[in-house]
Formats: structure tokens, C-alpha cells, sequence
């Protein structure tokens, strides 16, 4: 346990993501990051819930990824040196291989003055009297941080910030750990931008030149084959979209002659708008048919479920348990999408990370059965925990849309909450929710009702039969 007085603050962030080669996203990531927290008055806390590093599981790719961002270091090393303040870093996701090296958790200890830990929790001073809060770099539910690998017990350093191994720890399979940390572990690739095989950062590469850039920073890995779908229809299917008006331009080409050539103006007149019907007609045909087979795409790669899925949902059910056995609140890195919601009489924190990330979006014409539209933006987040009258929690959070996405899916998508910089590559991190006041993040989208759908495809109808009458 670690207390946190009276007036004192805790920013809590997660996925990171520090490679041994900087790139665009994990600077931008950093530099947002140092900036904060050199922003900072007063004693508090620093917590990395899991995700710091996406480097080679050594000690010399921990000091070379931590070499390669020495604004953030920095910035650590000197907050960890101030009085009243601390810096505990959370092995989970995508470096919880330092659970079993204890020399790279030594480097990171020295270069950034950190201690380490499996979890933490906050014992945090109030007017009320002391709350306490879980902050993990997982959710227990699913024993998975954001690389999806088990998270196991924390050697080096836990005592140094008041939490030790798990109870219960096989010794046989903590011996057996460290070799298959090295020897099965998934490529390191979040939010630096780094593919599988990819050997480092792609250069020399326009953003959105390949229909599946994106892939790699999917923040759902089970949502692959919805975004090979998507990508299907909208950067495949969709710029060959105007092909099927050829069928129709040829027969309307095709019947126009057969007007011109009667002398009678009003046989011309209804030769040409029955012509014109007859080819609108078979347009609507046309667009009927590849809406179907569209849908049908969808379906088979996505299943009945026409919305993007929750992945918060296991972490939220945890911290609604938390709450009943007496806690206040849960935060909960790894699950790179952010939140601050209300469970119970308590709450709920995802901080999302730092860095880009491809996300599933609602379709504004779901109805129609198109998919869901796939955008790749960077964000930079995190989680502020205040002691005063009562426990203050906020959601600084923001994201941006990067380039490659085309203008269908722009236009397509519902992105709810968008800042007015959101299409500028540059996210600048504001207060988007609160607790216990609110409002709380993500901004709920209401479906839209079924009598108002009703009218839409009502006028639409009246609309193409006045044009054919």
C-alpha cells in the first residue's frame, strides 16, 4: 500500500510504448507525457500501469529504449528526486517480461528512479477519511496486459513499493518464466508504429498507402477480422464503386437514340423520361445489390454484432467488485481505449495510453448494413487521482486523426467527443471526465429512433418517386 496525503496528487498512466528506435508516435508520446509531469507543483506520484516499454526483453533494450527517450526519463529521474514524490512502474503488457529480469528492472530503476510492482494500492487521505483505490496494469478478470501475455508475480523491487509476489506463486512455473518470456513472447509493436516483420520503423512510407496499414495498433486484436472487412469495403470495393454506373450509362446511351430519332417532340419528350427512368431504375437496382452483398461481407467476417465491442467490459465488471468489497475506485491499464465511468458508488478508470492506435467506430449508416469504418489517430492520456475533501479523479485525454484514412470513412464514422484540433496529428490532453461530479468519458452516443429512421426512409422513397414521376 502506498498513502497519498492530504492535497497530494497521483497521475496514473499506461502503453507508452518506449522503443530502442524513437519514432514520431512514441516521441509525441513522451514529450507529452515529460511535459506534464515537469508541470507538476506539489509532493505525488507518477504510476506507469503497465506498457513502458516495447523494446527487446533485455537490459541493454531497456537502457537503449530509455537512451532514445531522455526527455521522459529525465523528467521521471528528477520527479522521482523531489521531495514527498514517487515513481512506481507497473510491469504489464508489452515489457511485462521485466516481472522475471531483474537487471532491466535495475536500469530502469536507476535511469528513472523508479520502484516496481505488480499492483498498487492507494491509501488516499480525505476530509472523510481514507479511501483506497486498486491500480493495476491489468484487469485480474482476464489475467492479460495489452500484448495479451499472462502478467505474473513481480520479483525485483516489490518491496520497495509496498507490493510483493503474488500469493500463491508456483515456484516451478516462476522458474520456467523467464525462458518462456524470452523464447514466446509476441513481437514488440504498439504504439511506435511497428509491424510484425517490419524489423523497426517503416520508412520512406506514405501513411494509408496499403489498404491494412493499421493492422498492428488495433486496439481490439479480436476486431482483425472486422477491420480486414472494412478495409475491404471502403479501400477496395469503394474506389472501384464507380464501375457500376457503367451498365447504366450504356443502356441509357443505348435508348437515347430511339428518342431523337422520332419526329414527334412530345413522343421524344416521353421516349426520353421513360429512358431516364428506366436507367434510374436499374441504378437503384444496381446500389440494392451491392448493399446486400456488402452486408453480407460484413456479417460473415463480424458476426450478428453490428457495433464495436467493449473491451473495457471485464476490467469494469472487476472494479464493480472492487467497490462492493470497500474500494473507491479502480484504474486499469492495458485495455487501450479510455474511460472514467460511475460503478457503483465508486468508479472506474482506463487512462487508454499514450501513442497511435487504430479504433472501430459506429457507422453513421449501420442501418444500411456498411461496416464500421476503422480510423488510425494518435492520443495521449492519463489518469489524475487527488486527495482533498473527498477522492477527485479526472480523464485527461485526447486523440487525433493521422493521415491515410480515406474521405468515406471520415465522413462515415461517429467520433464522438472530437476536439477542434482532432484533425491535426497533435493531441493535447484536456480534462473529458470527472468523478464524482462528472461528466464522464466515453460520451454516451444515442441510437437514433426508430420513428425518426422511419421518416428518413420515407422521404427518400417520396424523393425517388417524384423524381421518376
Amino acid at each position: 500500500m502506498l498513502a497519498l496525503p492530504l492535497g497530494a496528487r497521483a497521475l496514473v498512466v499506461s502503453d507508452v510504448g518506449l522503443t530502442e528506435e524513437a519514432s514520431d508516435a512514441s516521441l509525441a508520446a513522451a514529450n507529452e507525457l515529460a511535459r506534464a509531469i515537469r508541470a507538476w507543483t506539489g509532493p505525488g506520484m507518477v504510476i506507469v500501469a503497465g506498457g513502458l516499454l516495447a523494446c527487446e526483453p533485455t537490459p541493454a533494450g531497456a537502457s537503449a529504449a530509455l537512451g532514445a527517450h531522455l526527455h521522459l526519463r529525465d523528467a521521471l529521474a528528477e520527479f522521482a528526486a523531489g521531495p514527498g514524490r514517487r515513481v512506481v512502474v507497473l510491469p504489464g503488457g508489452t515489457d511485462s517480461w521485466l516481472t522475471c529480469s531483474t537487471l532491466a528492472a535495475e536500469v530502469v530503476g536507476a535511469a528513472t528512479g523508479a520502484s516496481c510492482a505488480g499492483a498498487v494500492v492507494l491509501d488516499v487521505d480525505t476530509a472523510a477519511g481514507t479511501q483506497r483505490i486498486r491500480v493495476e496494469p491489468e484487469s485480474r478478470e482476464t489475467g492479460l496486459g495489452a500484448g495479451g501475455r499472462p502478467v505474473g508475480a513481480f520479483q525485483a523491487g516489490a518491496g520497495a513499493a509496498g507490493a510483493g509476489p503474488a500469493a500463491g506463486a508456483n515456484p516451478a512455473l516462476a522458474a520456467k518464466a523467464p525462458a518462456q518470456a524470452l523464447a514466446g513472447r509476441a513481437p514488440a509493436q504498439p504504439l511506435a508504429g511497428r509491424a510484425p516483420g517490419s524489423g523497426g520503423r517503416r520508412r520512406g512510407r506514405k501513411p494509408g498507402s496499403s489498404w491494412l496499414d493499421g493492422l498492428a495498433l488495433l486496439d481490439d486484436p479480436q476486431a482483425s477480422a472486422r477491420f480486414v472487412a472494412s478495409r475491404l469495403v471502403y479501400r477496395q470495393f469503394g474506389r472501384r464503386a464507380w464501375l457500376l454506373l457503367l451498365p447504366v450509362a450504356v443502356a441509357l446511351a443505348a435508348r437515347l437514340p430511339v428518342a431523337f430519332w422520332h419526329p414527334a417532340h412530345s413522343v421524344v419528350g416521353a421516349l426520353l423520361a421513360t429512358a431516364l427512368a428506366a436507367a434510374a431504375l436499374e441504378l437503384a437496382l444496381v446500389l440494392g445489390l451491392a448493399a446486400i452483398s456488402v452486408r453480407q461481407i460484413w456479417l460473415a467476417f463480424s458476426g450478428q454484432s453490428a457495433q464495436p465491442a467493449d473491451i473495457n467490459l471485464a476490467a469494469r465488471a472487476h472494479a464493480r467488485e472492487l467497490v462492493s468489497e470497500g474500494f473507491v475506485g479502480s484504474v486499469v491499464g492495458g485495455t487501450r481505449r479510455a474511460e472514467l465511468s460511475r460503478v457503483g458508488r465508486g468508479f472506474f478508470a482506463a487512462p487508454g495510453g499514450c501513442g497511435d492506435v487504430t479504433s472501430e467506430h459506429p457507422c453513421r449508416l449501420g442501418v444500411l448494413g456498411l461496416p464500421s469504418p476503422f480510423l488510425s489517430a494518435r492520443r495521449a492520456g492519463w489518469v489524475e487521482i487527488e486527495a482533498g475533501n473527498d477522492v477527485h479523479a479526472r480523464l485527461l485525454y485526447d486523440r487525433s486523426l493521422l493521415a491515410g484514412s480515406t474521405w468515406p470513412e471520415r465522413l462515415l464514422a461517429r467520433w464522438p467527443g472530437r476536439s477542434p484540433g482532432w484533425r491535426s496529428g497533435k493531441p493535447a490532453p484536456a480534462v473529458r471526465a470527472a468523478y464524482p461530479n462528472g461528466p464522464y468519458w466515453p460520451p454516451a452516443m444515442a441510437a437514433t429512433p426508430p420513428h425518426r429512421r422511419a421518416r428518413r426512409v420515407a422521404g427518400f422513397l417520396v424523393a425517388l418517386a417524384g423524381v421518376l414521376s
